[in-house]
Formats: structure tokens, sequence, C-alpha cells
């Protein structure tokens, strides 16, 4: 009956020289948790950015007010307003054309540029300011886990020889 010590294997002749094959070493491997939480920056930077795109877009398509009316049955473009960024940085306020008539200009005080802006406007800042919150916990996280991995990289590198 052949004895073997733990680590060998009955066919190395059980000498007590661990197989390299089976034997497990200690060495210490830089900790899972910081990739995991670079990998979470990453996706949360993606995220922010799509945000930021999405309420971009959504500032620079122009608006129009298209109101139908009952009496002639027909579609009425009551407005132009532009993009919703110009509106708010030209600080345009409502003002009718010249050229409308009676029912237009009704069409117009009941659907003004402005009610049509906000209702694009005000989820393209919260989009905004989403993004923006997003991405700066995406480069915080980023952060934390680089300098995490960074530091268990260099503790094991540089652990006292047994």
């Amino acid at each position: 009956m052949t004895t073997t010590t733990p680590g060998s294997s009955p066919t190395d002749g059980g000498g007590g020289a661990p197989n390299p094959s089976t034997a497990t070493t200690a060495t210490s491997r830089p900790s899972p948790w910081p990739s995991r939480v670079i990998s979470l920056s990453t996706v949360l930077a993606l995220l922010s950015l799509a945000c930021v795109v999405a309420a971009v877009v959504l500032f620079v398509l122009p608006v129009t007010v298209r109101v139908h009316s009952d009496a002639r049955n027909r579609e009425i473009t009551a407005q132009r307003c532009g993009a919703p960024v110009l509106f708010l940085i030209n600080a345009r306020t409502d003002s009718p054309a010249a050229s409308l008539d009676r029912q237009e200009f009704d069409a117009f005080a009941r659907h003004p540029c402005s009610a049509a802006i906000a209702d694009r406007a005000v989820p393209g800042g919260a989009l905004l300011l989403s993004g923006f919150v997003v991405g700066l916990t995406a480069f915080a996280l980023a952060w934390f886990g680089h300098r995490a991995d960074q530091r268990s990289r260099l503790q094991a590198e540089f652990q006292p020889l047994p």
C-alpha cells in the first residue's frame, strides 16, 4: 500500500513533493471588487452620455404648435416656436403674427409657444441634470475603483517573503 502526503499524488511516488498540477498556491490576487466597480462606472458613463445626448436632441429640435380647428375642419399651424434652447436663451415671449385671422389668433392664444417649449424643455432639463449626476457618480466610482485596484496590486507585489 502506498501512502501519500498531502499535496502529492500516488503517481509521484508519495515523496511529499507537491505536484504542481494539484497544489494550490497561496498567491494573493487583486481583489475582484475594484474591477466590478470599474465596469459599473463604465456602464454609468455610457448611461450619462445617453442622457445628455437625449437632452441635447430635445433642446435642439424645433417646436411647432399645430391646432385642429373644428369650424373649418383643417389643421392650423398656429406658430413655429423654434428650438427650445434658442427660445430660452433669447428670452422670447409669445407674440402673435400680424397676418393671423380671428380664428388663428384664438388658437394662438389657447396654445402659446411658452407652453409648448416648456413641455419639451422641462424633460430635456431633467435629462441633462440626471446625465450630469450620473456622470459624476461614474467618475467617482471609476476613481475609487482604480485606486483600490492599484492599492491591492501594490500590496500583492510587496508582500514579505515567507
